[in-house]
């Protein structure tokens, strides 16, 4: 892969990767660096390297919140929250409110939300690597984003 080629698709997932990874981990910073070092030393050339990162990368993070589980049981800490840094424009809702409010959705909606608002896969792509129905993804999509709103609507009724 060339490096103009990796250039453009860090910059093009990192955020959404992050966001997908900061769902199941803590340390969403090194899953998403983990998940560009297989892609870059895959033997096999990618074609469509966006769903394929998005699978790479939950697995990842889900393997990472297990072990994390298992240590906090063994150490018995409890972790604190950790905040979505991306800077709302200030139109809408804090970048605080909007992770909480993802946060309430369930795993597969979440996924299927991040997926197809930040990384701008198709629903195709989603469904794919999740092992659903094109029509199934968007539905699901389709409500989260009505959880989404109804979770947002509340805090910012709850704010006034």
């Amino acid at each position: 892969m060339k490096h103009d080629e990796l250039n453009a698709i860090v910059n093009r997932f990192s955020a959404s990767l992050r966001l997908l990874a900061l769902r199941y981990d803590s340390s969403p910073d090194d899953i998403v660096q983990e998940a560009f070092l297989r892609l870059l030393n895959s033997s096999t050339p990618i074609a469509d390297p966006g769903p394929w990162l998005f699978r790479v990368t939950r697995n990842l993070a889900m393997d990472a919140q297990r072990r994390q589980r298992r240590t906090k049981q063994r150490e018995k800490l409890v972790a604190r929250p950790i905040a979505f840094e991306q800077a709302a424009d200030g139109d809408g809702p804090a970048a605080g409110e909007v992770t909480v409010a993802l946060e309430k959705l369930d795993d597969e909606t979440h996924l299927i939300v991040v997926a197809h608002l930040w990384a701008e896969l198709t629903f195709e792509q989603i469904a794919f690597e999740s092992g659903l129905s094109a029509s199934t993804a968007h539905r699901r999509y389709q409500r989260g984003l009505k959880q989404l709103r109804q979770t947002l609507e509340q805090s910012c009724t709850l704010m006034k």
